[in-house]
């Protein structure tokens, strides 16, 4: 099971999702590749892959290094930035504009993870999944 930092969208965040992914559906011609749409329960915003699998070893480090990120951790916002599909991943996506709070406080979970001995095993981008499409076949782009 892949294991990952995530952050749960408040309601307002919640509120606009919904809006783009009902526009998106709305969007998408009859044809489409079927998607899992994901429900407000499932969106988190990714901050960092760890693996596929921790130890419990790792999930300590990880633990103790997120509680002192989070003693010292400022406000921080992103913007919803439309939406895009990403084929190699077979998902549809909420992109997510970060401000520079959000760029600082991303650069540090790096840090803090890479120090707990994880190494970087993909580029990062500020995310939502909305929806997974079960085969490689890239959806039309609707017009939002």
């Amino acid at each position: 099971m892949s294991t990952f930092l995530g952050w749960m969208p408040d309601a307002a965040a919640q509120a606009a999702l919904a809006d783009l992914q009902h526009r998106i559906r709305a969007a998408l011609p009859a044809d489409a590749p079927r998607h899992d749409w994901r429900v407000p329960a499932q969106w988190h915003m990714t901050l960092r892959h760890l693996g596929d699998a921790l130890d419990d070893g790792q999930r300590a480090r990880i633990d103790a290094a997120l509680a002192r990120l989070a003693s010292r951790m400022p406000a921080v916002e992103g913007v919803l930035a439309g939406a895009q599909y990403w084929p190699h991943a077979r998902v549809r996506v909420a992109k997510i504009d970060a401000s520079d709070p959000l760029e600082a406080l991303l650069r540090q979970l790096e840090t803090a993870v890479q120090d707990c001995g994880f190494t970087k095993d993909r580029a990062q981008t500020a995310h939502i999944t909305l929806a997974y499409l079960p085969n490689r076949d890239a959806p039309s782009q609707p017009a939002l």
